[in-house]
């Protein structure tokens, strides 16, 4: 890993990445915090799960008049169909969102900034904990490169992404609202100026925030695709028998 810090131009400072060892008290609050991350996440994809199961219930209420397997079963077909297109689309969109990404991230480092590659290692994680000894553990962070835009009285401070799990682990959102929000700001401190430079490497950190914002949302939609192939199959074969369940418990009562 190379670390330090490299001044460019005099309207943005590039930082190296880096991992530290984290002696602090914050090293629980990262720990913490890279749990209460990854426990969100799921609890957003089930909730996706458990919102288009109640979607395909009630299209299976409104819909089937006859309860036979035949009904449900073409039904089922639909919403697998439905399921497959929303895969197959999506994975191509995110196969070209990463492609752009990738072609993008090559030119901020090989001809926008010249210099190295940053490339994050496979087996580190943002959050990674060693144990050393009964009751004693060594923590490590993960820090990414990051590009700091002086303009005015302000710093507008960025990470740079380099990969897949980077799009998971980094404030994609934040990124993006700032890049945008500031764009015409950081422009007008360039009028003038022959900082063309400058200007391109703006943009195209902007655009490399789109393509992982644009690749997350077709993620998502694989997910939701994914969730309608198997609520298909699921109400295809069972939802006869859940709608007799119900019927025994609630209709004697």
């Amino acid at each position: 890993m190379i670390y330090g810090v490299i001044i460019l131009e005099k309207t943005y400072q590039l930082e190296y990445g880096e991992i530290k060892l984290i002696h602090s008290p914050r090293r629980y609050g990262l720990e913490f915090k890279n749990l209460l991350r990854k426990i969100i996440l799921i609890f957003l994809y089930l909730v996706l799960f458990a919102g288009v199961c109640a979607v395909t219930c009630i299209v299976y209420r409104e819909s089937i008049v006859q309860l036979n397997l035949d009904h449900t079963i073409s039904l089922g077909a639909v919403f697998a169909t439905l399921g497959s297109s929303l895969v197959a689309v999506s994975s191509l969109a995110c196969g070209e969102q990463y492609s752009q990404f990738a072609d993008n991230t090559r030119i901020l480092e090989e001809n926008l900034f010249n210099k190295e590659k940053w490339e994050r290692w496979p087996f580190v994680k943002r959050v990674q904990k060693n144990k050393i000894a009964p009751g004693e553990y060594l923590y490590f962070k993960l820090c990414n490169p990051r590009i700091i835009f002086k303009f005015g009285h302000r710093e507008l401070k960025i990470l740079l992404p380099s990969g897949k799990r980077d799009f998971r682990e980094l404030p994609v959102y934040q990124a993006v609202f700032k890049l945008t929000w500031y764009r015409k700001k950081y422009a007008a401190v360039l009028m003038g100026q022959d900082r063309v430079k400058d200007i391109l490497i703006w943009n195209c950190l902007t655009q490399i925030y789109r393509n992982i914002l644009l690749y997350r949302w077709n993620q998502i939609i694989i997910w939701i695709g994914s969730y309608f192939i198997f609520s298909s199959i699921f109400f295809s074969f069972f939802y006869i028998q859940i709608v007799e369940f119900i019927s025994c418990r609630f209709g004697a009562a």
